[in-house]
């Protein structure tokens, strides 16, 4: 049987281990999405742009996500700062008022060249 401080180490070592495991599991998980993604070159992503029918996508950080149904991004235009079909890494962690979890609520679209 374990007491004390025995009982705590043991506990402390599986807590550690299991996070370490949760977040192995979260990397692959997201790795495993976005190897099933189409590799999206720039003159595909600028033909994205939600003009003339075409989609609307984003790319940031290297993972390009589908805009076209949401009605902020109406004519491929967000708030007069972005425009779909382009790369707006730069954008989106200088100016924009998103976090992570707005991008994580986004359909994939692909991995950005």
């Amino acid at each position: 049987m374990l007491f004390g401080t025995d009982l705590h180490m043991v506990i402390a070592e599986n807590s550690s281990e299991a996070s370490s495991e949760q977040n192995e599991n979260s990397e692959s998980e997201t790795d495993t999405q976005m190897d099933g993604l189409p590799l999206i070159s720039k003159a595909d992503l600028n033909e994205a742009n939600g003009k003339d029918g075409n989609p609307a996508y984003i790319a940031v950080d290297g993972t390009v996500y589908d805009v076209t149904n949401f009605g902020a991004w109406a004519d491929g235009e967000h708030q007069d700062m972005v425009t779909a079909g382009t790369d707006a890494t730069d954008l989106f962690e200088s100016e924009s008022p998103h976090n992570t979890e707005f991008l994580e609520a986004l359909p994939l679209a692909g991995r950005f060249e």
